[in-house]
C-alpha cells in the first residue's frame, strides 16, 4: 500500500512518494487487513505547479492466485489538509474512497488576476475548519505588513500597533480589526505612507488598497457572511 502526490510542472508530471506500508498476506487468509500510512503534514511542491492529485493505492504483487485477485477488495480512507500559499496548487482529485473521481479546488488559484476569487475561497476554507467545532478567535493587530503574509518578503509596518481583539464570531472579529485599521493614522515612511504622499496617487480611502491596490480584502468577509460563517455586524466592547 502506497501514498503519493502527483502534480504538473512545466508540462511534465512529477510524483513524490509520501508513505508506504507492506502487509504480509498468509495463504488462504480470510481476515480483514488494516493498514495505516503516516504521511507528512506538509506537501512540498514546485512553485507554479498545477493539478495536484493525492493517490492512495494497493498493489498485489505477482505471483498471486486468480482466486485472490478476484476476491481482493481494498477500502481506503484518508484525510487531506492543504494549506495554500505561493507553492500551493489548483485542485485535489480523490482517486479512491467515497469521493473517488471528484475534484476539489485548493486555496491557491494560478490565475494571478483572480484575487477576488482567491479571497472568497479563503472564507470557504475557514468555514470548513470551523464547521461543527467549538471555536474562539483572538487577533493581535500589530506589525501590520504592507502585503499579504504569503509574500516571501516583508517591509516596515504600514500602521501603528492597535491592540488585541477576541470574539466567538470570526467574521465580526475580522471586520472589527479591519475597521480599527482603517481609522488608524498611516506610518509616514512605510509603503502606505509613501503611496499617499505621491502627488498624483489615486487615493482609495482604504489603507489596505492604498498599500496594495490589487487586493480585494472585503470579498473574504462578504463571502464569509454569505455562507454563514458569521456576521460583519458587531458591538465593540473595550476592556481596559
Amino acid at each position: 500500500m502506497k501514498a503519493s502526490y502527483i502534480y504538473n510542472i512545466s508540462g511534465e508530471s512529477k510524483e513524490v512518494i509520501i508513505g508506504n506500508q507492506t502487509v504480509s498476506l498468509a495463504q488462504n487468509q480470510q481476515y480483514e487487513i488494516a493498514a495505516k500510512i503516516q504521511v507528512p503534514d506538509t506537501l512540498v511542491i514546485d512553485k507554479n505547479s498545477s493539478d495536484l492529485k493525492v493517490r492512495v493505492y494497493v498493489h498485489v504483487p505477482a505471483p498471486a492466485s486468480s482466486e485472490l485477485l478476484s476476491t481482493f477488495q481494498a477500502y481506503v480512507t484518508y484525510d487531506i489538509n492543504l494549506y495554500g500559499g505561493s507553492s500551493a496548487t489548483t485542485s485535489v482529485t480523490f482517486l479512491s474512497g467515497a469521493n473517488a473521481g471528484r475534484a476539489f479546488d485548493a486555496v491557491y488559484n494560478p490565475n494571478s488576476s483572480a484575487n477576488e476569487m482567491l479571497d472568497r475561497k479563503m472564507a470557504e476554507y475557514a468555514q470548513a475548519v470551523c464547521h461543527g467545532r467549538p471555536h474562539f478567535h483572538i487577533a493581535l493587530v500589530q506589525d501590520i505588513s504592507p502585503n499579504c503574509d504569503c509574500h516571501g518578503e516583508n517591509d516596515a509596518p504600514i500602521l501603528p500597533d492597535i491592540g488585541m481583539f477576541a470574539s466567538f464570531d470570526p467574521v465580526a472579529l475580522d471586520q472589527t480589526c479591519a475597521d480599527a485599521c482603517l481609522k488608524a493614522t498611516p506610518i509616514e515612511n512605510s509603503q502606505l505612507g509613501e503611496h499617499l504622499a505621491k502627488p498624483h496617487w489615486h487615493c482609495h480611502h482604504d489603507h489596505f488598497k492604498d498599500s496594495n491596490p490589487n487586493i480585494e480584502w472585503q470579498a473574504t468577509l462578504d463571502q464569509a457572511e454569505k455562507i454563514g460563517l458569521g456576521t460583519r455586524q458587531y458591538e465593540l466592547k473595550i476592556v481596559k
